[in-house]
């Protein structure tokens, strides 16, 4: 008698699941159809505001050049995520480990993340020119600072009491950095890597937009391009945009729980 209502109590979990699973494709079936009846009801000019329907075209009649152009943005943007996530983390390993260098370098490291891009961007041109490696520099200098700030927090939160386990077995320093300060940063350390892989999305952006030329074009470049030309590119763009850095904050996320998380697990078992 049992076995009826454990069966049906277990369909019942599976269609919530389902309807969770699909509330947000029917709220953006929504948006997308308000939005499309809004610009036919008011006769909306379309580049003031351009409906579903023309960016859908735009996205098909531009569909090479505007994949060319996220292909080499995404390519961007990854690589001034790893140059961030690798020099951010050997800054915060460095600020870790005594209070009297991070009161000396902390001022700096917070100056250097409030310097406009606007005005580092012209500079990085002068140096390395209108290249790859002037837009990877420009998505890792606006996304190393989570890295830094959350890691060096999670590095000098060890627990007290860890601490003086280690200290009273005579560990050397890079014991207690390797064995301790590590595994305790790690979480923290998840965490930055997820806040700057949407922040070098937008760092790539921001490096085609002043960088970009004809011959090498960006979703940045595309964004300049189209903004007083052709509406429906531009949101095509950032449409594009949005995606990739949806896509890399879940690349993130899955790098972060399968090594990451699973590596602390192991140092501290």
């Amino acid at each position: 008698m049992k076995v009826g209502p454990v069966k049906l109590e277990g369909k019942f979990n599976w269609v919530s699941k389902g309807l969770t699973g699909l509330a947000p494709l029917l709220v953006l079936i929504v948006v997308l159809l308000a939005w499309q009846g809004l610009v036919w009801a008011r006769d909306i000019p379309k580049f003031l505001l351009p409906s579903p329907r023309d960016i859908v075209m735009a996205t098909w009649s531009d569909g090479p050049r505007l994949w060319a152009a996220t292909v080499r943005t995404a390519s961007e943007a990854g690589a001034g995520l790893g140059l961030s996530v690798a020099i951010g983390f050997l800054m915060a390993s460095i600020l870790g480990q005594a209070r009297w260098i991070r009161l000396s370098l902390m001022p700096y490291v917070l100056i250097f993340q409030t310097v406009p891009i606007i005005g580092v961007a012209p500079l990085l041109i002068t140096w390395f020119g209108n290249t790859f490696s002037t837009v990877m520099l420009i998505a890792a200098f606006i996304s190393i600072f989570p890295i830094i700030s959350n890691t060096t927090t999670g590095l000098i939160s060890v627990d007290a009491a860890h601490l003086d386990l280690f200290r009273l077995n005579r560990a050397s320093r890079w014991q207690i950095y390797w064995f301790l300060q590590v595994p305790t940063a790690l979480p923290f350390y998840a965490a930055g890597i997820r806040i700057a892989s949407a922040a070098s999305v937008l760092g790539a952006c921001v490096g085609d937009y002043f960088v970009g030329t004809a011959q090498q074009e960006g979703l940045g470049f595309l964004v300049f391009q189209a903004k007083d030309r052709d509406a429906g590119l531009m949101f095509a763009t950032l449409l594009a945009l949005t995606i990739m850095g949806f896509v890399y904050y879940l690349l993130a996320s899955l790098f972060c729980r399968t090594v990451l998380l699973r590596w602390e697990n192991h140092q501290l078992s």
